[in-house]
């Protein structure tokens, strides 16, 4: 699963940095037996209509195939890939659930 994870969050790093602007933070913590991490950006975030997760669709000029590819990984270990803020800033949250 550390593989997968640090996989997840290149892709939402990449994106961030690629997509948003000013300060890439993350911060983990753990919740109800997951971990539960945020990536926030200090853009102007994702408007309402943009199907972010759909294979192939870009807003920005990139390929449009790196958050579907980070969201089905995550789901391929038992995780769940939220845009959990759209606005005034964008935030993701990336939840594993904890290894025993």
């Amino acid at each position: 699963m550390a593989s997968a994870l640090e996989q997840v969050l290149d892709a939402l790093i990449e994106n961030a940095l690629q997509h948003g602007a000013g300060t890439v933070a993350l911060r983990a913590r753990a919740t109800h037996g997951a971990l539960a991490i945020d990536v926030d950006d200090e853009g102007t975030g994702i408007a309402a209509t943009d199907q972010i997760f759909d294979h192939g669709v870009s807003y920005g000029g990139g390929s449009g195939i790196g958050l579907a590819f980070a969201q089905q990984l995550t789901a391929d270990q038992g995780g769940r890939l939220l845009l959990a803020r759209r606005q005034p800033s964008t935030r993701f949250t990336l939840i594993f659930p904890s290894t025993p």
